[in-house]
């Protein structure tokens, strides 16, 4: 469910210098900054998040976020890209610090190192059964169950764009009749 933003009589006049000038206040308010990241990069929108050609290989991969989601964006021994949140599902550390790489075969991350491979699913957990029979997850832990969240995708001439809401609109219906030729126009067979 969308943010909801305070009433403009609560939060403060808008200048009367017209509509161009932004108040301060709209930078400010976590409550706006909330409702903006709810709208805009949780709800049905898409998001430009690399090249194609930044992850033309197999293990190739690049980080880049939706608004202030970290995603890594991944190319699959398979072909296939792949992205997901660059959060770990245990403790929401950063699961790949680098900015981009090559030849990656996994992620691991490095505040209890718990492994995803490159489609962003969870591969192992450190200790999962425990030591010297203390601890552990329980009997019920499936790894399958416990993946970041994943990011739909699609390329347009070579443009990845990834959303998070699984009933977004097609890219190319989203962008439109006036920008996707436009896009092609520029992007189309380079």
């Amino acid at each position: 469910m969308p943010q909801e933003i305070s009433p403009a009589s609560s939060i403060g006049p808008w200048p009367a210098e017209g509509l161009t000038r932004v108040p301060y206040w709209v930078f400010q308010r976590e409550d706006v900054y909330a409702a903006e990241q709810a709208r805009l990069f949780q709800g049905p929108v898409w998001s430009f998040l690399c090249l194609d050609a930044e992850v033309a290989n197999a293990g190739d991969f690049r980080t880049t976020s939706i608004g202030d989601a970290p995603v890594v964006v991944t190319r699959h021994s398979d072909g296939a890209l792949h992205a997901f949140e660059n959060r770990c599902s245990h403790r929401g550390a950063l699961i790949c610090l680098e900015e981009h790489g090559k030849g990656q075969r996994d992620f691991q991350c490095v505040y209890h190192g718990w492994s995803y491979d490159l489609a962003g699913n969870l591969t192992g957990v450190a200790f999962k059964n425990g030591m010297k029979g203390k601890g552990g997850m329980p009997k019920t832990f499936k790894l399958e169950d416990h993946h970041p969240r994943k990011v739909r995708l699609a390329i347009l001439h070579g443009l990845v764009f990834g959303t998070f809401f699984a009933d977004a609109p097609p890219l190319e219906d989203y962008l439109g009749p006036e920008i996707v030729p436009r896009i092609g126009r520029v992007f189309a067979g380079r």
